[in-house]
């Protein structure tokens, strides 16, 4: 695997002045990903996660764990970091609103759980 696979990359997705006033997009690789979500796991376990979410200071704990596997890498905690645990939260959010318009039902016949579900506007049976 090269280093390239190993670490993401920036791609310049704005042209002229707004690449220099918003900087550039950062590509995560698959590994990246992998081992923050284990650095956030790591941070829980070590208690820098209270009731209402994280302490002072955990995006900056998180970039030295990133640096220390990837010595490479430009991940930096305000940019990239933020930026992924924001993703990351509207997804989860998306999520949810989505299960919760699902609807379970029990099936005597099959002894199963089924999930009925709307996509597109029309209802679907799993």
């Amino acid at each position: 695997m090269s280093s390239f696979e190993d670490e993401g990359n920036n791609t310049h997705r704005r042209c002229g002045a707004q690449k220099e006033k918003y900087g550039s997009r950062r590509t995560w690789s698959v590994k990246e990903e992998h081992v923050f979500v284990n650095v956030l796991k790591s941070l829980i376990i070590s208690e820098w996660k209270c009731d209402n979410g994280f302490r002072n200071g955990y995006q900056m704990q998180s970039e030295g764990h990133m640096l220390h596997v990837f010595p490479n890498s430009d991940i930096k905690a305000e940019q990239h970091i933020n930026s992924k645990i924001h993703v990351r939260k509207k997804q989860y959010a998306t999520l949810v609103s989505k299960i919760s318009k699902s609807s379970f039902v029990w099936d005597n016949a099959k002894s199963m759980i089924t999930v009925e579900r709307t996509v597109f506007g029309t209802n679907t049976l799993r």
